[in-house]
């Protein structure tokens, strides 16, 4: 029950991410940069910032549980890796980047933007949707078995 309840969180968590990340690029971007204004993207970020980095804390917490689940005890991890070991700890420390990489868009970039940075923000918010869909792949090939298949 515990572990399906982590899973719907984690499932969750993503959705709201992803989401927002995307609404944020084909939405409330495209505008702002025509109409060189920063206030929709820094209003978009305010309502939506603490709530998004949330869903990825959450991400984050319950993917490494779910990860030391589905590899085993912490002593066992690197001196008998399953093979999906690589898989999920790739997916973990680039979820650790898009932490970062989402912290900082947020708490340096979004609050203080201005027109002359919209182009700057809307490269580095294009490449947190790109990781994050990255993120998503990997967490469907752990579940699946691996990016090409075989992988149990």
């Amino acid at each position: 029950m515990l572990y399906k309840l982590l899973v719907m969180l984690h499932v969750l968590g993503a959705c709201i991410w992803i989401g927002g990340s995307i609404a944020l690029v084909s939405i409330v971007l495209p505008p702002a940069m025509r109409e060189r204004r920063a206030e929709p993207v820094v209003a978009f970020e305010r309502r939506f910032g603490w709530l998004g980095l949330g869903a990825l804390t959450a991400q984050l917490l319950t993917g490494t549980w779910l990860g030391l689940v589905h590899l085993g005890d912490l002593r066992t991890i690197f001196a008998e890796p399953k093979a999906t070991t690589h898989l999920v700890l790739t997916k973990l420390v680039l979820a650790l980047v898009v932490f970062g990489w989402g912290g900082y868009e947020y708490h340096i970039m979004a609050l203080r933007l201005k027109a002359d940075g919209l182009r700057r923000f809307n490269a580095h918010a294009w490449t947190t949707v790109a990781l994050s869909v990255l993120l998503l792949v990997l967490g469907v090939a752990i579940r699946t078995g691996g990016l090409w298949g075989g992988v149990e």
